[in-house]
């Protein structure tokens, strides 16, 4: 796995060092990547008494910011929405037959195609708990079409471990993050519809 640290949170005693990077070891059971590979974001737990790693927690997407106040760690990360092997047509008579066979992709896909996951490791770096990082009764899909990704913001509490106690996602594309102690706001590009002269309406 290639991967790169990007930020660091002091919690008592403890370092939480944020590193993202890229993976073909999945998540699911069969240990192998969707579609060969896919960005990670990770937070790993160091005890600065001893200089030993401990536990951290893994799971899909680019990480955007994280921000942490009182021990409670949050992290944005944005996903592509279904990393399918989709067929682009190489000329117009070719349209048919591959919308054909995105539409048999799409149709035989699950919700573990389209969701992120996450799994969490200890410190000797054995897995100790996985699954789907977001449920789907806690994505929201926004009033105004802003992209086919999902954006998902991941709250660990570093006072009593790195068990995930709140997830929430966003079926959005975002790239500005702003944080305060009491609100947390992701500003996303604003996609026009064209008119049939080709112009923005």
């Amino acid at each position: 796995q290639e991967s790169w640290a990007s930020e660091m949170f002091l919690v008592g005693d403890r370092a939480y060092v944020m590193v993202h990077g890229w993976t073909e070891i999945g998540f699911g059971p069969a240990g192998v990547s969707r579609y060969g590979g896919q960005t990670t974001t990770q937070l790993i737990e160091v005890d600065l008494v001893s200089g030993r790693i401990g536990a951290s927690i893994e799971f899909e997407g680019s990480h955007l910011s994280a921000r942490e106040i009182d021990g409670a760690i949050r992290f944005v990360a944005w996903t592509g929405m279904g990393n399918f092997p989709f067929v682009y047509p190489s000329n117009e008579a070719a349209e048919e037959g591959a919308e054909l066979a995105n539409r048999r992709i799409v149709e035989n896909s699950t919700i573990d195609d389209w969701l992120p996951s996450y799994r969490q490791l200890d410190a000797d770096g054995d897995v100790a708990a996985e699954g789907r990082l977001v449920e789907c009764d806690r994505m929201h899909l926004p009033g105004d079409f802003s992209g086919f990704g999902s954006i998902t913001v991941l709250t660990v509490d570093a006072n009593v471990g790195l068990e995930p106690v709140d997830v929430l996602g966003v079926v959005t594309d975002g790239q500005t993050i702003y944080a305060s102690t009491d609100r947390l706001t992701v500003a996303t590009a604003q996609y026009p519809e064209w008119g049939p002269d080709g112009r923005p309406v």
